[in-house]
């Protein structure tokens, strides 16, 4: 079925930014925009919050960036149950309660919105706010761009930008939706977790994807950090031979073997006082000319889906708090940054920065823990302590971005788990007493 579309003229005479309808119970959950070109997968899901059944009979769904876009007109009788979902978008959606034949998002910045049937605005998202061709809505706006589904080395995956839970609504679009697996007309989630602990990969065959992970153009793989044999086409999965980690066996690596940046991140969600504590390899040597190698790994948030350059793109949309590597022809150093709800990268809070040297490299122990507003980093046995926002919930993410001319002078991003007990269990014993432990910092 075609959609209704409203006029553009009615559309038009609506002021943008308008005060939302109180206590509304229907909220855009997740909704992809862009599939690498070909536009067909668009869609947008509608989620009820509430205990009981919403008549969306005649509400609309509408772009608008620097004009009014095409808007759809949802069909007379169409109901969502509690706690249901309903989708509009292309027939090869799943799931979808209404197609649509055209495309009615702009690949650039726009803001969504849901308005009901007498034209009261429920719901409104923001997307590539990085743009700037129109002011953010008091909500603000998702930074960067996303593109849905990509090729990852001979199969595909479809991600979308998504409610971190289903209905989850504290009024910022950066800190309530980031890049998830899509999951149009079912939860945005797999689950809640509170710590994690690193990919267990060593039973999983090399070269496979790892479970309950996404990526933007190629998932997180398993490697055997000690050959370089296995490749994917023309491409080395491992680009050059590294030890085992302390914990042996296999790891996983994250990121794109044809060159650039590649985005990834956990399918579950990481709840609020939540931590993680990895192994993760690092060459802090310095780089040759204007070779360039930079990782964010971080939670409470989301990866950015473009990856700009992390702390030289102006714009980057990476969300929550995290540890930021950087390595180039002057050497490597290591970030706790706290990136907020997105934003140009000078809206970063940098909480601590450790300088690393060439005998830094090899496997470390990193991890991240909030508790409340606290936030605590470990680099082995240094610790760096500072705050945050309260309550932020998210994903488990990791960016990963190259500009090398030689391929076996980088190390991608490459993670292992670390065996309990370990010296991330110091982080229970208060940040006061920890910050007499820091060392090699700025």
């Amino acid at each position: 079925m075609k959609p209704k579309l409203l006029p553009l003229s009615l559309f038009a005479s609506v002021l943008l930014f308008t005060p939302r309808t109180a206590s509304a119970q229907v909220v855009i959950n997740e909704f992809a925009y862009d599939d690498a070109g070909t536009d067909d997968l668009e869609f947008i899901e509608l989620y009820n919050a509430g205990n009981s059944p919403v008549d969306i009979s005649g509400w609309v769904i509408g772009g608008f960036d620097t004009a009014p876009n095409p808007s759809v007109i949802i069909n007379s009788g169409t109901t969502i149950p509690a706690n249901g979902f309903f989708v509009v978008g292309f027939a090869g959606v799943g799931n979808v309660g209404q197609t649509i034949a055209t495309s009615i998002f702009e690949n650039d910045m726009e803001t969504i919105e849901l308005r009901n049937a007498t034209n009261g605005l429920l719901d409104q998202v923001t997307y590539e706010a990085n743009k700037a061709t129109h002011p953010l809505p008091p909500e603000g706006g998702l930074w960067g761009n996303s593109t849905a589904p990509q090729g990852l080395l001979g199969t595909a995956t479809f991600t979308s930008y998504a409610r971190f839970l289903d209905g989850y609504d504290t009024g910022v679009n950066g800190r309530d939706f980031g890049q998830r697996l899509a999951t149009p007309g079912a939860a945005n989630s797999v689950g809640t977790v509170t710590s994690y602990t690193g990919p267990n990969v060593d039973s999983l065959a090399v070269g496979s994807e790892v479970p309950g992970m996404h990526g933007s153009f190629v998932a997180p793989r398993v490697i055997d950090p000690t050959s370089t044999n296995f490749a994917i086409g023309a491409n080395r999965l491992n680009p050059n031979v590294i030890p085992p980690s302390p914990q042996g066996g296999n790891a996983m690596i994250m990121w794109d073997p044809s060159g650039g940046g590649n985005t990834g991140g956990s399918d579950f969600t990481i709840g609020a006082n939540s931590s993680f504590n990895l192994y993760v390899y690092l060459d802090p040597r310095a780089t040759t000319g204007a070779d360039t190698e930079e990782w964010g790994l971080g939670l409470a948030g989301s990866e950015d889906p473009s990856l700009q350059n992390l702390f030289d793109g102006g714009a980057n949309g990476s969300t929550g708090v995290g540890w930021i590597f950087q390595r180039n022809s002057a050497g490597a150093i290591l970030r706790l940054v706290d990136f907020g709800a997105g934003g140009p990268t000078n809206s970063w809070i940098t909480l601590g920065t450790i300088s690393l040297i060439p005998g830094d490299q090899g496997w470390h122990e990193l991890g991240l823990s909030l508790n409340g507003t606290a936030l605590t980093g470990t680099f082995d046995s240094t610790i760096l302590a500072g705050t945050t926002a309260a309550n932020l919930i998210g994903s488990f993410w990791m960016d990963y971005r190259e500009g090398f001319a030689d391929n076996s002078q980088l190390r991608p991003l490459t993670i292992d788990v670390v065996p309990e007990p370990s010296t991330f269990a110091l982080g229970a014993i208060g940040a006061a007493s920890l910050l007499l432990l820091r060392r090699r910092k700025k």
